[in-house]
């Protein structure tokens, strides 16, 4: 199978297409672009950027791309038009911080004349030279998402995004990506938000799987068994996000609703050959931890996963201690780091076997380790989309 790089989106050199963009915006622009607040709804990983609150955390930042469409009052410009979808001539790539209060980016950027058109969209979270690096990671498997395949991409479209999981889940990031904001100026009062912001509306692109118990069904007093990691196995932990917007679904500012189809799965990450995916059992709340601490190492042990259909090498492993206590019979043991594993495909929803993780979907995960193995059960919900506003004032 061919592999593409890690993440493919729009883009191309600006040489060409700036210089007539720069003209008609020192011509014509007199609005300086800003950033505004907008409250997001549950947007992980490194908890610093794992958002499951009302809005992003103090500190992070995403990532926005423009494409500028030349028109008039007349004939506006349009990202339908031919070409006009090829790269990002406005804003590529372009940085915009949240300080816990305020959007910022460098340098300004305006609004163009009437009938001239910029469609946006952006990711989450933002990576200048295209690997996300999870800090104390020293086996290479952080490396999340790349952006150089996009900056060069010369054909109309979206485009696709190449992704790996990193293999500690408390380094793994959750990544999301807007709908499209097509065809905006505030000077003609299309805008998405319907007023004086371009809103985007991201989206989970990821499976969030989370351990939430580890029962233990061995009927021995004498018998203490402490669950320590689980580990997935067989799992991919690459695929390719592809990105196409739903035209029937314009708005009268402009949003168009962005589908996700993962494809190219891969249970190699690119660069390396660590295979899988590995998480500490959370537990109970621990003698001494405080409930933000208890909140905040459960956060870190929620897994961002690749989308798809398990494949029947698809292993969940738990391992665990055995301590044997004396009981009046002289006898005491114990055995570390013990194993038990069985088919993903074996937990069921209710009635029905749980086969695949879907994009922005929260699946928890309960098992108990029996004399024969694992018994498995899940839960499935949606996974909460949230929005951000780019103000072009």
């Amino acid at each position: 199978m061919k592999r593409l790089p890690i993440i493919m989106l729009l883009g191309a050199a600006l040489v060409t297409a700036a210089s007539c963009v720069k003209t008609v915006l020192d011509d014509y622009s007199v609005e300086q672009i800003s950033f505004g607040s907008y409250q997001a709804r549950a947007t992980k990983a490194k908890t610093g950027n794992f958002v499951d609150s009302s809005t992003l955390p103090a500190n992070t930042s995403f990532g926005v791309f423009g494409f500028f469409h030349s028109g008039t009052t007349s004939t506006p410009g349009s990202w339908n038009t031919a070409g006009q979808q090829n790269h990002p001539n406005f804003l590529l790539n372009q940085q915009v911080t949240f300080d816990g209060a305020n959007y910022n980016y460098s340098p300004s950027k305006f609004w163009p004349a009437s009938g001239n058109r910029i469609s946006f969209y952006a990711y989450y979270p933002y990576v200048s030279n295209g690997t996300y690096t999870a800090s104390g990671v020293t086996d290479g498997s952080s490396a999340q998402y790349q952006l150089s395949t996009y900056m060069n991409k010369t054909t109309d479209g979206q485009g696709s995004f190449g992704f790996d999981v990193a293999y500690e889940a408390k380094d793994q990031i959750d990544f999301m990506i807007s709908d499209l904001c097509a065809d905006q100026n505030k000077k003609d009062g299309v805008l998405t938000s319907g007023s004086t912001t371009v809103q985007f509306d991201f989206h989970h692109v990821l499976a969030q799987v989370r351990i939430a118990t580890l029962n233990v069904a061995i009927n021995n007093s004498y018998v203490t068994v402490t669950p320590k990691e689980v580990r997935f196995s067989g799992i991919a932990v690459h695929g390719e996000c592809s990105v196409t917007e739903d035209w029937s679904t314009i708005s009268p500012g402009g949003k168009v609703t962005n589908t996700f189809a993962w494809s190219n799965h891969l249970t190699d990450r690119v660069g390396n050959s660590i295979k899988g995916v590995h998480v500490e059992y959370t537990g109970a709340k621990r003698t001494g931890e405080t409930d933000e601490e208890y909140e905040t190492r459960k956060k870190q042990n929620y897994l961002m996963m690749i989308p798809q259909t398990f494949s029947d090498d698809a292993t969940i492993t738990i391992i665990y201690d055995v301590v044997r206590a004396d009981g009046g019979t002289g006898e005491h043991y114990s055995y570390t780091d013990n194993e038990v594993s069985a088919p993903l495909n074996t937990a069921k929803v209710g009635s029905t076997t749980l086969s695949a993780w879907e994009q922005n979907k929260i699946y928890t995960y309960n098992a108990t380790i029996t004399l024969e193995g694992i018994e498995l059960s899940a839960t499935c919900v949606d996974w909460t989309s949230g929005s951000e506003d780019l103000d072009l004032q």
